[in-house]
């Protein structure tokens, strides 16, 4: 296994940490999570708001996993592809 394969295989349990993240504790400070943001607590007080800013979070981490999904698919079929 080579350098590269070591950094891309971190790279991706990183990004899945950063999915987990964002759906399990979106309000952590950790990862890509949005607890750093002040707004996030504010619209906690509005239940319209906060169910906004829950489904965006959401979505963002559903098209890591989907982006993640279609990079890992398409290295493997680009790895069983036959040299010329």
């Amino acid at each position: 296994m080579d350098a590269i394969s070591i950094v891309l295989m971190l790279f991706g349990v990183l990004e899945l940490s950063n999915v987990l993240v964002l759906y399990l504790a979106p309000g952590s400070k950790r990862g890509n999570s949005v607890g750093f943001f002040d707004a996030y607590e504010k619209s906690k007080s509005d239940p319209e708001i906060h169910a906004l800013v829950t489904y965006l979070v959401n979505w963002v981490a559903g098209t890591k996993l989907i982006a993640k999904r279609s990079e890992w698919k398409g290295s493997m079929e680009w790895s069983t592809l036959p040299s010329e």
